[in-house]
């Protein structure tokens, strides 16, 4: 019995249609393995030499350097100077006083009013202050040595200018202690160091008693401020005393007899009068 009896026509043509299927489906697996193995050896060849080679580098060129424009300079500034500082004053040094020894003795000028008698006829009172009247012989004192002669010799000015000193102040400083206040070359008193006490002192008049020196003393009165008054005589002497005070006369006029006085160097002189018939010059005034 043959093989394709077995089957029926319509079987047999499905069996041989499929038959051919399958060879057609064996051939194209083939094929596909042919086409598809050299493809894979190619990629892998072609992976490998990417990997083995080295990569090619593109020619490098030289970096194009930016062109370099000359470095622009700063703007010029005018050239900072330093500061000038201000020159260098030396610093000032207080006059130095000059040496005892000096001989010259330089002069405060006061204050001199002139005022016409008519007038001081109308302003006249009568002015007295409580000045202590030191003495330079008073033992506390009078030994005390100035440079080569003791106030008791020679003390009158200083004893004088304590007497002022002490009423000014409301305190009591003695001569011995006004020595050591003021200044002296040899036993002779340096005028430049009066200042230091509070005192003011005017130009040598040199001159005889006149309305206008006393016009000055009064004023210095009414103003509570006591003058000592120097004078002089033909024979050198020199003596100072204290005006304290001014006493109105009957007739209203200046004369030195209305001025009242301390005399360090004794009690009998009592007005600017008794002073001056012994000492007639006057030498300055000091206040």
């Amino acid at each position: 019995m043959s093989f394709f009896k077995i089957f029926t026509k319509k079987e047999l043509i499905i069996t041989i249609i499929l038959m051919i299927c399958l060879v057609f489906a064996i051939i194209a697996d083939e094929v596909a393995v042919v086409f598809t193995e050299p493809q894979g050896e190619t990629l892998t060849e072609m992976t490998t030499e990417s990997v083995t080679e080295p990569p090619t580098e593109a020619p490098t060129e030289p970096p194009t350097e930016a062109p370099t424009e000359p470095p622009t300079e700063p703007p010029t500034e005018a050239p900072t100077e330093p500061p000038t500082e201000p020159p260098t004053v030396a610093p000032t040094q207080p006059p130095t006083e000059p040496p005892t020894v000096a001989v010259v003795q330089p002069v405060y000028y006061g204050e001199l009013i002139e005022l016409p008698q008519a007038e001081w006829e109308t302003e006249i009172v009568s002015v007295m202050l409580e000045v202590p009247d030191y003495k330079q012989y008073d033992s506390r004192w009078c030994d005390k040595y100035i440079a080569t002669k003791t106030i008791g010799n020679v003390g009158c000015l200083v004893t004088s200018l304590s007497q002022l000193y002490s009423y000014n102040n409301g305190v009591e400083v003695y001569p011995d202690a006004m020595v050591s206040m003021v200044g002296f070359s040899g036993n002779l008193l340096e005028w430049y160091t009066v200042p230091r006490v509070g005192l003011k002192y005017t130009h040598q008049y040199k001159a005889s008693i006149n309305l206008n020196i006393m016009n000055n003393i009064y004023k210095r009165l009414k103003e509570g401020r006591p003058v000592i008054v120097g004078g002089t005589n033909g024979s050198g002497g020199m003596h100072w005393i204290v005006v304290k005070g001014y006493n109105v006369n009957e007739s209203n006029t200046m004369t030195p007899e209305n001025f009242v006085i301390n005399d360090p160097g004794g009690v009998n002189l009592i007005t600017l009068a008794d002073f001056l018939n012994k000492y007639p010059r006057v030498e300055r005034l000091v206040y």
